[in-house]
């Protein structure tokens, strides 16, 4: 994968984080506190400039309330990749 394609990967999921927050009603810092992490952080995970763990993943699906396989699809869903190796 193309560093500019992880880049549109974690652009995309930051806003499809940004979308589920603002539909459940949470600001940046009620994810922050609920997930274990500073707000300025979700700030820029929701902003794609983080490239963050997957244990940071599970935390903010968990409080999103979603799986995290729902999120990753939602992040995906417009990020073009290409075909995989053979």
């Amino acid at each position: 994968m193309e560093a500019s394609q992880l880049d549109d990967f974690f652009r995309h999921l930051g806003l499809s984080i940004l979308k589920r927050r603002r539909e459940l009603g949470m600001s940046q810092g009620d994810l922050a506190k609920s997930a274990g992490i500073h707000r300025t952080y979700v700030s820029d995970v929701e902003n794609g400039k983080r490239n963050f763990s997957i244990g940071t993943l599970y935390a903010i699906a968990h409080s999103l309330k979603l799986p995290v396989q729902k999120l990753i699809d939602l992040g995906d869903a417009d990020v073009k990749l290409p075909p995989p190796r053979e």
